[in-house]
């Protein structure tokens, strides 16, 4: 009851000293918010540069320098394609397939289109028209699709393709409007005896070029060189990693079938594998912006982790500081207490109550602060910390000043 008309009575004759260590306190509790709500808003730009960024793989040749005109065989490909994934005739429980998406494949062949085949006259599957340099606008060459179609088209079956405008000049559409080619395909444009296969496919667009090129989905070619020459081959392959969290794992996975780029060429023997049996090609994974951006991050966050608990040793030494000279600059009227008879532990009742008065406004003020922003929430642990620091400082202010006779400590402050 001492204590309670006390603390009434003193908060009415001294508000300012109240407001001050109030503004004190919502500081304190409202940085640490501010620093934590910054410092996981780092992590999260972690988080968001794995989702965003994304990281390429493409197959090349051993020495690195060829990317395009490969030799790629079925069974790689299949790596990329299928459901499935073994290795040794054991069946792995994650395809290998589930590390990638957007695989960009292009397989060719040579047609003859009602003269003669030659080595102009090449046939281009694609799985998207990105797997195609020379139909995307940065080399001048954009393909103009017909109504009703676009470069979706290379992601399905349908047997249609794109052609040079000059050859749709040639063409004559049916009675429904539509052009169309009929092709002989096979796999070398001069080879005499080798087989060849027929097909017929809707134009679905054009081209502005002077090549003789058709390019069509990529199931419609790798159906065709599987009828003439019983297997598929690839031109050239990239796919993006679909989850860069997994891209250690995955380079794993891939060592087992690929060789780094060496420029030496001499290529390396597959693991377990006899002597003869040596990798065909290399992968490059194109990780330099991920990796860049994530070591920039991880150097800031790292600093971040460092200064945070030099931070919560100033707002601690702070708040003990504060709640201190709070109490140690009234010893007077401490004195005058304690010689009128008030207990020692009634004025460190006093100074521990009093903080609390003090400390719960400036916690409020510290949350409205952070909610209005919307930075983050209180650090409980540290705004707990700076109550006990103050707390602390408090009681060891009114016990120095109430450290021996009432009378004398008086006399001592006079």
């Amino acid at each position: 009851m001492i204590i309670g008309f006390y603390e009434r009575t003193r908060l009415k004759r001294a508000p300012w000293q109240a407001l001050s260590l109030v503004l004190l306190v919502a500081l304190l509790c409202a940085f640490f918010a501010f620093f934590e709500g910054f410092l996981q808003q780092k992590e999260r730009d972690i988080d968001t540069a794995y989702d965003v960024i994304p990281v390429t793989l493409v197959l090349s040749n051993i020495t690195g320098t060829q990317t395009d005109h490969l030799e790629i065989f079925d069974y790689e490909i299949d790596y990329f394609l299928s459901e499935k994934y073994s290795v040794r005739a054991v069946l792995q429980p994650r395809a290998f397939s589930t590390y990638v998406k957007d695989v960009r494949l292009k397989a060719s062949m040579y047609y003859n289109a009602g003269s003669s085949f030659d080595e102009q006259n090449q046939l281009f599957g694609l799985t998207a028209v990105e797997a195609a340099p020379a139909l995307l606008p940065v080399s001048g060459a954009p393909v103009a699709y017909l109504d009703g179609f676009d470069a979706s088209l290379f992601a399905s079956s349908e047997p249609l393709c794109v052609v040079p405008a000059s050859m749709l000049e040639t063409l004559m559409p049916d009675a429904d409007g539509i052009y169309t080619v009929s092709l002989t395909a096979r796999m070398a444009p001069k080879a005499q005896k080798e087989s060849a296969e027929k097909t017929r496919l809707r134009v679905a667009g054009t081209y502005q070029t002077d090549s003789q090129a058709i390019y069509c989905p990529y199931s419609i070619v790798a159906a065709l060189q599987v009828e003439v020459n019983g297997f598929i081959v690839g031109d050239s392959l990239s796919a993006t990693v679909r989850n860069n969290r997994e891209l250690d794992e995955f380079r794993v996975l891939l060592a087992r079938h690929f060789a780094e780029p060496d420029p030496s060429g001499k290529g390396t023997q597959l693991p377990g594998a006899s002597t003869h049996f040596i990798m065909q090609h290399s992968v490059t994974i194109h990780d330099e912006a991920l990796r860049a951006t994530l070591n920039a991050l991880n150097r800031n966050l790292q600093t971040l982790y460092r200064l945070r608990p030099i931070f919560a040793f100033i707002e601690v030494a702070i708040g003990a500081i504060a709640g201190f000279f709070y109490f140690h600059v009234r010893r007077r009227e401490l004195a005058v207490a304690r010689s009128l008879g008030t207990r020692k532990s009634q004025v460190v009742g006093i100074g521990v109550i009093e903080t609390l008065l003090v400390y719960l406004p400036g916690l409020a003020l510290a949350a409205a602060a952070s909610i209005f922003t919307g930075s983050a929430a209180l650090h409980i642990p540290i705004a707990i910390a700076v109550l006990l620091s103050m707390e602390a400082g408090a009681a060891a202010a009114c016990l120095t000043a109430t450290n021996g006779n009432g009378i004398r400590i008086l006399r001592e402050v006079e």
